[in-house]
């Protein structure tokens, strides 16, 4: 695990509170009516995405819902990609969510935090995703290109998004 540890870039945690949204939220009471994101997620609140670095800037996409007083915010930020799809990828924009949101109320990158994880919390989260049990901890891991926690387009580069959505 040292050697995998050394091997990779820093790791960095993406909060968020992003107001006004428009999809359905069971847990408007909470959050007030707002998608934020807390480690550890509790009810009504999202899991913030963890990227390998740099993870340096943000940009925010938006595209008309079908629903004409509202858009769609896709949040990207470049980084070398996102801890859930394994190793570190090329730096390029990847995508971290999506918000549907009213359309004077599009997020705007100030409603997003980047933080760089101390060596500590990268450990615990490279484990954690990994999944490796104790003993494998002492065996050390050569990669976790195996991890898959079905991201879906969560994490896709910017390019690919622009491809499928132009």
């Amino acid at each position: 695990m040292q050697e995998l540890l050394k091997n990779t870039p820093d790791l960095y945690r993406v909060d968020w509170r992003v107001c006004s949204i428009r999809s359905l939220n069971l847990h408007q009471k909470v959050n007030q009516g707002c998608d934020e994101t807390k480690e550890p997620p509790t009810v009504g609140f999202s899991k913030p995405m963890y990227l390998w670095g740099p993870a340096t800037d943000i940009q925010i996409k938006e595209k008309i819902s079908f629903v004409k007083t509202s858009t769609v915010a896709h949040v990207f930020v470049k980084s070398r990609g996102c801890l859930s799809n394994g190793n570190p990828q090329e730096e390029q924009f990847y995508k971290i969510s999506s918000f549907l949101v009213d359309n004077n109320n599009v997020p705007k990158t100030t409603d997003f935090q980047i933080k760089k994880l101390s060596d500590i919390e990268k450990e615990l989260w490279v484990s954690y995703q990994v999944g490796v049990t104790a003993q494998e901890r002492r065996l050390g891991l050569e990669n976790i290109s195996q991890v898959d926690l079905n991201a879906s387009d969560v994490c896709q580069p910017l390019s690919a998004w622009e491809r499928r959505n132009s």
